[in-house]
């Protein structure tokens, strides 16, 4: 087909496009409007997302973005955001692992007193009467079972680890007496009281419950002085400075 022939065709379909507008709405108007409407839009690319065809919405009909998150809520979202850092040591007591591993011979040894006392008087005990039995079978339990009992008053108290959880909280772990980690925390300004009586390995009480630190080996000045006092601590110096005194005299 050459061009003159090209052209003619396109001359009579547009002739014939606009001779079927003139009869349906009497006008070229409409015609003229959508033309000018198609050649200001651009073209409409379609993406293919799970067989399914979507349409940018840069080129969508509808004049309303895509919401983009505000600046401030993702501000916020992150302050809320809950911390991971680990807590502050202030405190490691240097009898942590001695004394658990103390506790659990101890457990160990009144278990084996309890059950093996018993067997041992029903299998090779015959020829001695009951009541020997009972006093010697009874002696050997009490026997283990009361330095068990005897061990965990004494150690229970000791602090093997200060943490603060925040600026007012600080927990405490201890182990009771099957040597199993106990956490307790507490509020030193508020949850601390002066140790009462004379229990050893005690001089302070926490939300109740005795406990015992060593004040030197406390990192927080602060902290310190919360939990033992001002007065205990000032003993604690001049029992101190009189020991080192009697130290250097027997040098001399």
């Amino acid at each position: 087909m050459t061009g003159t022939a090209m052209r003619a065709g396109i001359y009579r379909s547009h002739r014939a496009l606009i001779s079927y507008n003139v009869a349906r709405h009497g006008s070229i108007v409409p015609l003229c409007r959508r033309a000018a409407h198609a050649a200001r839009r651009p073209a409409v690319v379609t993406f293919s997302f799970d067989g399914q065809k979507q349409q940018p919405w840069w080129f969508s009909t509808d004049t309303s973005q895509p919401t983009t998150p505000d600046k401030d809520e993702d501000d916020k979202s992150k302050t809320e955001e809950p911390s991971n850092e680990p807590p502050q040591v202030l405190y490691e007591g240097p009898f942590a692992q001695l004394s658990l591993r103390l506790k659990r011979v101890s457990v160990s040894t009144a278990a084996l007193g309890v059950v093996g006392v018993p067997l041992l008087m029903a299998l090779h005990g015959g020829d001695v009467p009951a009541t020997g039995q009972l006093a010697v079978g009874g002696t050997a339990i009490m026997a283990a079972a009361g330095s068990t009992v005897a061990l965990s008053f004494c150690f229970s108290p000791y602090v093997h680890k200060l943490e603060r959880v925040d600026d007012a909280q600080i927990k405490a772990t201890t182990a009771n007496i099957l040597g199993m980690r106990v956490e307790t925390t507490f509020d030193p300004s508020k949850d601390v009281g002066k140790a009462a009586g004379s229990r050893p390995f005690c001089n302070f009480t926490a939300k109740g419950l005795p406990m015992y630190v060593h004040p030197e080996m406390v990192y927080d000045d602060d902290l310190r002085l919360q939990l033992i006092g001002a007065a205990d601590l000032e003993n604690l110096e001049k029992a101190k400075e009189a020991a080192e005194k009697n130290k250097d005299d027997d040098f001399l």
